[in-house]
């Protein structure tokens, strides 16, 4: 009985340790959920606050325009008026322009093809003439077109009034000159040579200038170069092979490896594929290579301007 006594005391105050340390964990929780609780009720009055405060900003800021748009303010009343008259006017002239050109050129374009394309046909003219006729084209005679007078056009009648004052304007002086001779009259002479601008300076531009590089090289004699003297291939002693290769056709079959220009002889690279021409009538001899009329245009040829399909595997062709 003693022993069941003991038992049972030690039951009830683990038992109760238990509940206190289960009452603790319990407060504890609870204490962080009013503190997380606590902090989204501040984050949602921060939230709240700052959309209040940008709808404010938008509603002040849509008024201020309201009312700079509303107000009665002199100068910018006078400058809308002006702007909306502007507008308004290149409105009608457009408007005019293309009513002008509709009427002189478009609807007589416009009636020539009608006539021309949907016109009555030779058994109707023989019904209406009461004869008949034949119509054919001589060779060399011009073939049907839309046919219109220039001085028609509305949008040429400012360059043809610009031509004819041009025209008045050197007849006049020539008379006026004393010297009916002369053929046209003579722009003043310049009073300095030409100059490029600053703002076109760079290699290019002044190379590209009659005294530029070609004009160096043909004053420094035959044998010139105009490309580089040190171009070559890439060296593959090492082992490794050079990148940029091409694969070409060679017939029915392809060539692998192939280094295009450096492969065409010496001194193909710096002066060009031509070079392989030249014979020793010396400069242009090389012509045939800029042939434009008895090249091939077989299938051959335009196979070969193709580009051949990458290999994928080592193996195959």
């Amino acid at each position: 009985s003693t022993f069941s006594g003991r038992l049972s005391r030690r039951g009830r105050s683990a038992s109760a340790g238990s509940l206190q340390q289960q009452a603790r964990k319990e407060a504890v929780i609870s204490a962080k959920q009013r503190q997380l609780d606590a902090l989204r009720e501040e984050d949602q009055r921060t939230v709240r606050r700052r959309v209040e405060k940008r709808s404010n900003l938008r509603e002040d800021r849509f008024y201020r325009m309201l009312d700079d748009l509303t107000k009665h303010d002199t100068v910018a009343t006078e400058v809308g008026f002006i702007l909306r008259g502007h507008e308004d006017e290149e409105e009608r002239r457009r408007q005019t322009v293309y009513g002008d050109w509709l009427n002189s050129v478009g609807r007589p374009l416009e009636a020539q093809a009608d006539g021309h394309f949907n016109g009555p046909s030779r058994a109707e003219l023989q019904q209406l003439t009461g004869q008949r006729r034949v119509d054919f084209a001589e060779p060399g005679q011009d073939k049907f077109r839309l046919r219109c007078a220039t001085t028609q056009d509305p949008l040429k009648r400012e360059l043809l009034q610009h031509g004819w004052e041009v025209a008045f304007d050197q007849e006049a002086t020539r008379v006026l000159s004393g010297s009916r001779s002369a053929p046209a009259l003579r722009d003043a002479r310049a009073a300095s040579r030409p100059v490029l601008d600053a703002t076109e300076w760079g290699q290019l531009r002044l190379q590209a200038q009659p005294c530029g590089r070609f004009a160096q090289v043909v004053e420094s004699g035959p044998g010139v170069r105009m490309g580089k003297a040190w171009a070559f291939a890439p060296s593959e002693a090492d082992g490794v092979l050079a990148a940029g290769k091409r694969t070409v056709r060679v017939g029915r079959g392809v060539l692998h490896g192939d280094v295009g220009v450096y492969g065409r002889g010496p001194g193909a690279e710096s002066r060009g594929e031509a070079s392989a021409y030249k014979t020793w009538h010396g400069a242009s001899s090389a012509a045939p290579a800029q042939d434009h009329y008895t090249f091939p245009t077989d299938a051959a040829a335009t196979d070969a301007e193709f580009p051949v399909g990458k290999r994928l595997y080592p193996r195959w062709p």
